[in-house]
């Protein structure tokens, strides 16, 4: 069985084992699917997914678009073995996809809820997995017949944001500590680049010894 890889930070792609998929139907269709891959090995109800994707539409009609991007997206994904669908809910199996949001939220909820002791040999992996974050959920991608969907997708992006700049003060505040400037200062830099600068951290500032190293 093929393996699905989504990734949903910055420009979303899907690939399957290494091979791009761009066959989408719609819009509709990649949103439905990255609402999926955030909440994998869930029953979805249907009518809840037509409401998300299609509220402003008669229950009738909602549910039947639904139908129709469903068997597309089982055709497109079916090498995975992806998406179980019944007559009442859809499943994405969290175990034939890989989705890069999730592990870039399991590995900074893991760090911050370590013992002191345990931080010094996890802060590579963290460093490694906030080095993904290259842009926020889903960057540019907007539904404008879609309001439940935005709300979600904007929510998303706030807690997302949120994980990675407690990732990245951590980083910071331990670099800083160990007198490692340089690389206090990449974060910091990073942070930019990543377009982060324009967020509130959580105390405040860029990492009061990096930020000045860094202007």
């Amino acid at each position: 069985m093929k393996h699905l890889y989504i990734s949903l930070l910055g420009s979303s792609t899907v690939t399957l084992d290494n091979r791009p998929l761009t066959q989408f139907r719609s819009a509709k269709s990649r949103a439905l699917l990255a609402y999926l891959a955030m909440q994998p090995d869930q029953d979805h109800p249907r009518p809840a997914l037509a409401a998300l994707l299609w509220g402003d539409l008669p229950e009738t009609a909602a549910r039947t678009n639904l139908r129709v991007e469903l068997s597309h997206l089982k055709k497109l994904l079916q090498a995975a073995g992806a998406l179980t669908i019944s007559r009442q809910t859809v499943r994405l199996a969290g175990t034939a996809v890989t989705v890069d949001t999730r592990d870039l939220s399991r590995t900074v909820q893991t760090f911050l809820s370590l013992p002191g002791e345990s931080l010094q040999r996890r802060r590579p992996e963290l460093a490694r997995t906030v080095a993904t974050y290259q842009g926020e959920f889903l960057a540019g991608f907007h539904l404008p017949d879609a309001p439940d969907f935005d709300d979600w997708q904007r929510q998303t992006q706030e807690r997302l944001h949120a994980q990675v700049m407690q990732a990245l003060t951590a980083l910071q505040q331990h670099y800083a500590a160990q007198g490692q400037w340089a690389k206090a200062v990449r974060r910091c830099s990073w942070r930019r680049s990543a377009g982060l600068y324009g967020r509130k951290w959580p105390d405040g500032h860029c990492g009061a010894g990096a930020a000045l190293f860094a202007h």
